[in-house]
């Protein structure tokens, strides 16, 4: 027997469930007096069958939305920035787009390369100096003429021979010491000889290297340095007098003067010339090298 009980078709004499309202059979409505052939009360199957569909309805729904909250991911809540009271919020700056230049990059420029410097001539080797802050003008010559010429100069006693930085050799003290020129790494030297101690202050001295003596007489050197590669010259003269002097002295092999006072270098040596005026002699004293 059904759950909601039956009833009996009062035209097809068929039973059939009480729920319905007609027959299944015949199609015949069912009679308000049709008599019921379930257990208990038919109303409170009605309601009970009523109440057994809701569960079933309600347990359905709780599984779907059991399943569909499962499926789902979970997402956790970006924590809120904290704002002070007093601070106003920073609001981002748009990034600085660099405008992408079109023009072709300018290359580097090369730079020259340094010349080297490969030989320094002095305009002497060998010179002397007779009086004390005398002085003598060195000349150098770098080569090749593109190269750096910035030429310190030196002196390798000072105490004897100072030297500026144009070169100027000024006397101190008796004695010999050398020059040295240097430039880009290369160096070249020169003897220089202090002899005498005399000034050129000094009131009988007649000029810078000049010898001077009791009648007057003067030379206008004591002592000088000759070239013998370029067969230098040098030309002795004697102030004081209007008498014209005889000069004599030297030597073939060395150094020789003429009668006009020419000495002329021949090779290297020392020698000595004498101008002779009224009985008065002079000496010259003549050193050759070769450069």
């Amino acid at each position: 027997m059904g759950l909601f009980g039956e009833v009996k078709c009062g035209r097809c004499d068929r039973r059939y469930s009480a729920v319905r309202g007609r027959c299944p059979y015949c199609g015949a409505r069912k009679r308000r007096s049709g008599k019921s052939y379930g257990n208990g009360d038919n109303r409170w199957q009605i309601v009970a069958g009523f109440i057994l569909l809701i569960v079933i309805v309600v347990a359905v729904a709780i599984l779907v939305f059991k399943n569909l909250s499962a499926g789902k991911p979970k997402t956790t809540p970006a924590p809120s920035p904290k704002v002070s009271a007093t601070s106003t919020p920073k609001q981002s700056a748009a990034p600085t787009q660099t405008p992408v230049s079109t023009e072709s990059p300018i290359p580097a420029a090369t730079p020259a390369p340094t010349v080297k410097v490969t030989s320094i001539v002095l305009t002497r080797q060998d010179f002397t100096l007779t009086k004390i802050g005398e002085t003598w003008v060195l000349g150098a010559t770098v080569s090749p003429s593109n190269a750096s010429q910035v030429v310190n100069w030196s002196s390798a006693d000072p105490k004897i021979a100072k030297v500026g930085s144009d070169g100027r050799v000024t006397a101190v003290g008796a004695g010999t010491t050398t020059i040295t020129a240097e430039a880009g790494g290369v160096k070249a030297s020169c003897m220089v000889r202090v002899v005498g101690s005399g000034t050129v202050s000094d009131s009988n001295s007649g000029g810078s290297g000049g010898s001077g003596t009791s009648s007057g007489l003067t030379l206008n050197r004591t002592d000088i340095t000759l070239d013998a590669t370029s067969k230098e010259t040098f030309a002795l003269k004697v102030s004081g007098t209007s008498s014209k002097p005889e000069f004599s002295g030297g030597s073939s092999s060395v150094a020789t003067i003429d009668s006009d006072g020419v000495i002329r270098a021949i090779a290297p040596g020392t020698v000595s010339v004498y101008a002779t005026v009224g009985g008065t002699k002079l000496e010259c004293i003549v050193r050759v090298v070769k450069r």
